[in-house]
């Protein structure tokens, strides 16, 4: 019964609007507010006409519909209103078919909107200063001709909207309506946690990590020094830590002798002033022996292949590889690193 007059009481304001637009138009529900009509009344209010293809305003197909309910709503909310006030979650298709709650809605706005701009009097209502929310017409009692609407995808946020006409009728109802709702909080924990494990498998590596010749030998000698176990340490001979994500290594252990010893630790003393023009020749003079270094152990290593290659050179026929013959490969490159290291010993005596 209050239902039933809330409606007269919007017919009455909406039919008050039509006559002060000077629409010759009756309405007798507000399941009256056509597509059509909505344009008129709006572009009315506005004085002005909306973005519309003239194809589209004479369609009758409903995709058509649809389409001019998205540039109302779209109009209504950002040009008109400037405010969220629930036209978002308003699915135009709902209300190019006249479903109950979408019309109702859109219908009190107008009236709100009508009385705003002086098109409607005083005495249809009172002077609100803010918009009308959106409500819900969820009685048992007037569930008859309603569209039932369970998860609608709203064309304008591209959101999911399971409140509608639904709400109290969970009790009600042994339906699966909740059952959207119960699916997406069940997989929203999997996907949360989803990153994590990929990011343990493929944690970030420093750039001194990356293969390279000038300390590819001394790992692979150390991984190859334990007769058990061969291919597994092969395997994971370059895989990170799953432990950290940051690299704490440092430049002169990576590019360091496995001979050399570490300095002492001093505690006492004064620390000398640094400097600058020697570090920075210190500086080119290691980049450009690496440099060189790399350059010239990629020319031998080839060289080392090949003789590996080569049947003469080895007592047994079968062509020797590191895939072959990860033992005589090794040995390879250890002999370049053990001709490397006595070049650069006499480059700096």
């Amino acid at each position: 019964m209050q239902q039933e007059l809330t409606f007269d009481y919007l017919v009455t304001s909406l039919n008050n609007l039509l006559a002060s637009l000077d629409i010759p138009i009756v309405m007798d529900s507000p399941f009256d507010l056509t597509p059509s009509l909505l344009l008129a009344i709006l572009e009315s209010v506005l004085e002005a006409r909306l973005p519309i293809s003239q194809s589209v305003r004479e369609s009758r197909d409903p995709a058509a519909k649809v389409e001019a309910m998205k540039i109302f709503l779209g109009v209504l909310e950002n040009d008109v209103l400037g405010s969220d006030v629930g036209l978002s979650a308003v699915d135009p298709r709902c209300l190019a078919v006249g479903a109950r709650d979408e019309v109702v809605f859109v219908g009190e706005l107008l009236c709100w909107l009508g009385r705003k701009t002086g098109l409607l009097c005083a005495g249809d209502a009172l002077q609100d200063e803010a918009p009308p929310e959106r409500t819900m017409f969820t009685s048992a009692g007037s569930a008859t001709g309603r569209m039932l609407i369970p998860s609608v995808h709203s064309t304008l946020t591209n959101s999911v909207d399971s409140s509608l006409s639904v709400e109290d009728t969970e009790a009600e109802s042994n339906t699966t309506i909740v059952s959207t709702t119960s699916e997406v909080s069940q997989t929203t924990p999997h996907a949360a946690t989803a990153p994590v494990h990929r990011r343990n498998g493929n944690c970030p590596r420093c750039i001194h990590e990356i293969e390279d010749p000038s300390f590819l030998a001394p790992t692979l000698m150390d991984s190859y020094d334990s007769e058990s176990g061969t291919e597994e340490n092969s395997s994971n001979l370059f895989a990170p830590e799953p432990s950290g994500s940051l690299c704490e290594c440092h430049d002169g252990d990576l590019f360091s002798s496995t001979s050399r010893a570490r300095q002492s630790v001093r505690y006492n003393g004064y620390i000398e002033e640094v400097d600058n023009e020697l570090e920075v020749q210190e500086f080119e003079t290691s980049r450009r022996r690496r440099q060189c270094q790399r350059l010239d152990g990629d020319s031998h290593l080839y060289n080392d292949i090949e003789t590996l290659q080569d049947p003469t050179a080895i007592s047994g026929k079968r062509i020797l590889t590191r895939h072959t013959s990860p033992t005589q490969h090794t040995l390879a490159l250890l002999n370049e690193r053990a001709r490397l290291l006595s070049e650069l010993a006499r480059l700096n005596p």
